[in-house]
């Protein structure tokens, strides 16, 4: 049994071309070859809280925690027969508690939680920049009515008050979606009320959206106890 690697050493010149990426490695090996692949996951992110005056000023755990986190272990449950390590980090998990049990929540999350007619001019600017953070292909454009406020959003960022071309339908639309494109799709196919928002795609209500967030707080509070029972099955190594 041999393993042949063809490998070409690049100068300075050939890395600029970047002929590495259109290089193949050859690899000749038999049929009975095994080879073993571990596959381990780290699941960081840092601690956003500030203790002193309680603002959490990003939204990632709670939005990761939607959506790849509890994703992971969706996934891995429908794969009875893979297995994996995960390493959850500390800052992680206490971040995940105090925004589940202790009722602390993100800057991201309070915006999206006020009505939509009550949000200042302030929080409105902060919407139209932040809130089409996600994966433009996978997560904005699936959804025709992001699609539509982002293209809007492009199309108005250099007027001299952009706010001006959105109305409070927009904004509200723009709460719901953005949170609401953070779910996993196998969150969403959980989930009879998920789906008719998605089915609905626009001119949201103030109950639609508050049923969204609240799901975010549910599907973050079964991160953990979901690691745990893969874990308790075998398929899962956890580390810290």
């Amino acid at each position: 049994m041999a393993i042949c690697l063809n490998r070409p050493k690049f100068n300075a010149q050939d890395i600029a071309r970047q002929s590495a990426v259109n290089h193949v490695w050859k690899i000749r090996m038999s049929d009975k070859t095994k080879v073993y692949v571990a596959f381990f996951w780290h699941q960081h992110q840092p601690y956003y809280t500030d203790d002193m005056t309680g603002e959490t000023s990003m939204p990632w755990v709670r939005l990761h925690g939607v959506k790849d986190y509890i994703g992971m272990v969706d996934i891995l449950e429908k794969c009875p027969g893979m297995k994996m390590t995960i390493n959850l980090v500390p800052s992680l998990l206490k971040q995940i508690i105090d925004q589940t049990e202790n009722g602390r929540e993100d800057r991201f999350m309070r915006i999206s939680r006020k009505n939509a007619e009550d949000i200042s001019d302030e929080e409105k600017a902060f919407i139209l920049e932040q809130f089409f953070q996600a994966n433009r292909q996978h997560m904005i454009n699936p959804l025709p009515r992001y699609r539509e406020l982002y293209i809007k959003r492009e199309r108005t960022r250099d007027n001299h008050n952009p706010l001006k071309s959105f109305r409070d339908l927009d904004f509200r639309d723009l709460q719901v979606l953005f949170n609401f494109a953070w779910i996993h799709p196998l969150e969403v196919r959980k989930d009879e009320g998920l789906q008719n928002i998605e089915k609905k795609g626009r001119r949201f209500t103030e109950k639609e959206k508050h049923y969204v967030l609240d799901k975010h707080i549910e599907i973050l509070r079964q991160v953990i106890p979901a690691h745990r029972r893969a874990m308790e099955s075998g398929q899962l190594e956890l580390t810290t």
